[in-house]
């Protein structure tokens, strides 16, 4: 149990990651996807299934001072200071409830004692016993502030709906994405093991000698969660904690819920590699689509539109003014040997000889032999 309510405190305390199959209260009995080898459906992203989720609650009574008794044993002096043994007794729907503890008048003390009391059947078995109080050496019974609690246990099995968001691999821990109980179940403590988880609850011991707090070790949550519900930003059990009843009854209901949640989570169901039943679900895949955006679809049409333009205006400007070098490398042997014949060519093409031929030379076109052949047939200078 120790090793259960260290996990408790490392969640509720200290904000750690939730355990795998567990949701606020519930704990769920866990499930996977079968392979898609084996099924040929791909594995999914969401899957929903019904499933069994197990909670328990506390049902807490503040018994007012005026409907409690507390009797004072024989006081003793000792290392600690006056000790005195009380015993308190009371009323709660239909069982009488009495808790006898120890406090000593030491100051600078929290007290949480946590008790159990036996009922009937018809007051559902048992009571779990809460009594908080600061001691004062001033008071008969050593005890100030006195606040008496007294909680009816139920457990619970809640049948519904459980959305996962899957994680790939099909044993692989899912997220819990929701739960949307149907159906709810009280279970009868007839037929429940919970004289067992209670009564382990109530047998833990706190070791740390330098605490300000008299508790057992579900105690020491308890005095944290409800310092926090009431504001305080650094609760350490070396401070003494005023706290009201109502904060203390939440943390109570809370911490127990807690406790009961975890043991099932880790406890209570068989490897998931070695299942003990198959069920059907319903699976949600995935798919990537193309989404349209309009105005940019627009954007894309008009640019393919103005290429597609200019491209044909480019192959018609091209057919229709077609260059004096389009297809006709030769023009240029005439042009060289008009050239070479010149008189004032003097063997060399130099920038002289080129100032020298200098003519505006104008050509006729004769292709009336060879259409699309354009060959100069006379080259004259002025």
């Amino acid at each position: 149990m120790n090793a259960i309510l260290n996990t408790v405190s490392a969640t509720d305390v200290f904000g750690g990651s939730a355990l795998p199959w567990t949701l606020d209260q519930y704990a769920f009995t866990p499930f996977y996807h079968a392979p898609a080898q084996e099924t040929g459906i791909p594995n999914a992203t969401h899957l929903t299934a019904n499933t069994s989720a197990y909670s328990a609650s506390l049902e807490c009574l503040v018994i007012p001072p005026s409907q409690f008794s507390i009797r004072v044993g024989k006081y003793k002096n000792t290392s600690r200071g006056t000790q005195a043994e009380l015993t308190l007794t009371s009323q709660d729907r239909g069982c009488r409830v009495e808790d006898i503890f120890t406090v000593y008048d030491e100051h600078e003390t929290t007290i949480l004692k946590v008790g159990s009391a036996d009922c009937g059947v018809d007051a559902s078995f048992s009571r779990i016993l809460f009594t908080y109080g600061i001691p004062d050496r001033t008071s008969p019974t050593l005890l100030s502030n006195a606040t008496f609690v007294s909680c009816l246990s139920k457990y619970t099995v809640a049948h519904g709906d459980l959305i996962l968001q899957m994680q790939g691999e099909s044993l692989a821990t899912p997220k819990i994405v929701s739960f949307e109980p149907a159906h709810i179940t009280q279970r009868d403590k007839a037929h429940v093991q919970w004289r067992l988880f209670e009564r382990n609850v109530l047998n833990t011991f706190n070791y740390d000698i330098l605490s300000k707090w008299e508790t057992i070790q579900f105690g020491n949550l308890v005095l944290y969660i409800s310092g926090r519900r009431q504001g305080a930003t650094d609760v350490t059990n070396k401070a003494i904690l005023h706290l009201q009843p109502d904060e203390l009854v939440a943390a109570i209901q809370a911490v127990f819920a807690s406790v009961y949640r975890t043991t099932i989570a880790m406890h209570a169901f068989f490897p998931l590699d070695q299942p003990i039943l198959s069920t059907t679900a319903q699976l949600e895949i995935s798919r990537t689509r193309l989404f349209v955006v309009p105005w940019v679809a627009g954007i894309v049409l008009f640019a393919l539109a103005v290429g597609i333009v200019l491209s044909c205006m480019t192959v018609h400007s091209v057919h229709q003014n077609q260059a004096m070098l389009f297809k006709e490398p030769k023009n240029l042997l005439y042009i060289a040997i008009d050239a070479y014949k010149s008189a004032a060519f003097d063997g060399k093409f130099t920038e002289s000889t080129a100032s020298k031929l200098t003519m505006d030379m104008k050509w006729r076109m004769d292709d009336s032999s060879r259409p699309q052949e354009y060959v100069p047939v006379n080259i004259s200078n002025d």
